[in-house]
């Protein structure tokens, strides 16, 4: 899918140019838009602005118009909501502006919101308008909130993206590992936040999307080649979440979120060890690099989710066995005791590798593998 024209995409920012030749078809319908800095509806963005509008060219820039860059929800729409506005590289946001752009976005028919921004604290009013977008948007299926995790290169502290309920997306580098300042492309002056509460990563480095026309720019010309940052990484989250719920709109918000981590691509040589909710969990990748087409085909039904093994190892023994091992399988669609019934490989240290199933079949999400023998003093891996 390329995204349905019902599915919109808050983008609450310093303002999106919506009359860029590769955004403005790509808008929603003018009724919805807002200006909370302004008071007005016309969100276009102060001179120098480019912000909000390379976020919205990530997110859903034209297909097929022979421009500059296509968007990965090109069948989508943008709802710009401006709440700030900068001022000698300085970003200026109160509090009152982010509250009602929140508050407009949900209650204005918006599926996603993306926040490519943080506050130094969690505030009363904010958390509170974050909390009704996620529980009363769509209906109350609720909203998809993503946040953007943070440049820091240090444990995520900006909020909304310390917010639990929140999509916190990290930046990717080009080689799929965490943005750092060793990473491969070269930009040492910066690095992704990590840690609880990251929820996935996404590319965050050298993103070419659009730019404010001509010299109120980033560049010279429409488009910003250089775009950077968890800022950048967080618009292919929420574009991705739009795929998916414009391939089912029943999903609730959690159930949407749910699909985009588990479906995630667990690259750059990383651990992923801790055991988590929507599956394995790294430190500094979240549940890893997202993935567009295995979220939107799992949203139509594919089990891009990997079965997850848990089991205690087996004591010292005494004797030469049989030995049964409980292995407890999260996850386990699709898998029973014939011929999708999972094997156990194992072996005796310096013997051959064996396998062996469980013919008996499982109990619940529970398997019983029987090794039937191992010599006295043999070590069984």
């Amino acid at each position: 899918t390329l995204g349905s024209t019902n599915v919109l995409i808050a983008v609450l920012d310093n303002g999106v140019e919506w009359d860029h030749p590769d955004l403005k078809f790509s808008m929603a319908p003018t009724n919805v838009w807002r200006d909370a800095v302004d008071a007005d509806n016309d969100p276009r963005p102060s001179i120098g602005d480019y912000h909000g509008t390379s976020i919205a060219g990530i997110i859903a820039a034209g297909q097929s118009n022979s421009l500059g860059v296509t968007g990965v929800a090109p069948g989508c729409r943008v709802m710009p909501v401006r709440i700030a506005y900068g001022s000698s590289d300085e970003w200026i946001m109160e509090t009152e502006w982010a509250v009602e752009g929140i508050g407009w976005a949900w209650q204005h028919g918006a599926s996603v919101l993306n926040i490519s921004w943080a506050m130094g604290s969690p505030l009363t009013s904010v958390q509170d308008a974050l909390t009704a977008a996620l529980t009363s948007g769509r209906s109350g299926k609720g909203c998809v909130v993503v946040a953007a995790a943070g440049n820091n290169n240090s444990r995520i502290s900006g909020y909304p993206a310390s917010m639990p309920e929140v999509l916190t997306v990290g930046a990717s580098s080009p080689a799929d590992e965490r943005k750092s300042p060793d990473s491969v492309d070269g930009e040492t002056f910066w690095g992704s936040s990590y840690n609880d509460p990251l929820d996935c990563v996404a590319p965050g480095v050298k993103i070419y999307t659009t730019d404010l026309s001509g010299s109120p720019g980033k560049s010279i010309d429409d488009y910003n080649g250089r775009f950077n940052g968890t800022s950048a990484a967080a618009p292919f989250a929420a574009a991705i979440a739009a795929l998916v719920l414009s391939v089912d709109e029943s999903l609730t918000q959690a159930e949407a979120v749910s699909i985009m981590t588990r479906s995630a691509e667990r690259v750059g040589g990383y651990s992923y060890q801790e055991l988590k909710t929507n599956g394995v969990w790294d430190v500094e990748m979240g549940y890893g690099r997202l993935n567009a087409h295995r979220a939107a085909a799992m949203a139509k039904g594919v089990d891009y989710d990997l079965p997850r093994l848990e089991h205690v190892p087996l004591p010292n023994q005494a004797d030469t066995g049989p030995f049964v091992l409980n292995v407890d399988i999260s996850d386990s669609t699709g898998v029973d005791a014939g011929a999708n019934a999972p094997r156990l490989y194992y072996r005796v240290v310096g013997e051959n590798w064996e396998s062996i199933t469980d013919t008996d079949g499982p109990d619940g999400g529970t398997f019983y593998f029987e090794i039937p023998f191992a010599p006295l003093g043999s070590t069984v891996e």
